[in-house]
């Protein structure tokens, strides 16, 4: 659970590489920040969660605080894989409608959709 920063700092570079080179499409970048607003509030409310549920209370071992973190950790691993699948998907086919729309031969688009969609192997 502890992941999630870094999870959130990886797809905010890519985001913000997004937002430096299709900032002349408005929609681009407002969405590329409201998907890094939402992700962070997503994966950086995991540290609290962590906290709060895999840290031992007074007189309790660590050894159970650990089943109750991994108990807690079937409901949340679910949801934030969800939405991990979701935003890598969302950042793949962002910058598709810009690039199809370049004033390039045919080929050297595909070429460059390629290189962008190189993300999702």
């Amino acid at each position: 659970m502890i992941v999630g920063p870094a999870y959130w700092a990886s797809k905010s570079a890519i985001l913000a590489l997004y937002i430096r080179v299709f900032s002349i499409k408005r929609w681009v970048k407002y969405l590329s920040y409201l998907a890094i607003l939402i992700l962070f509030g997503f994966h950086w409310a995991l540290i609290p969660l962590a906290s709060a549920y895999c840290v031992p209370r007074n007189g309790h071992s660590w050894v159970s605080a650990l089943e109750k973190c991994g108990a807690q950790v079937k409901v949340i691993g679910p949801m934030h894989g969800g939405l991990g699948v979701a935003a890598d998907i969302f950042m793949l086919v962002l910058p598709l409608p810009v690039l199809n729309k370049l004033q390039l031969s045919k080929p050297k688009r595909m070429g460059l959709m390629i290189v962008f969609m190189s993300g999702f192997l």
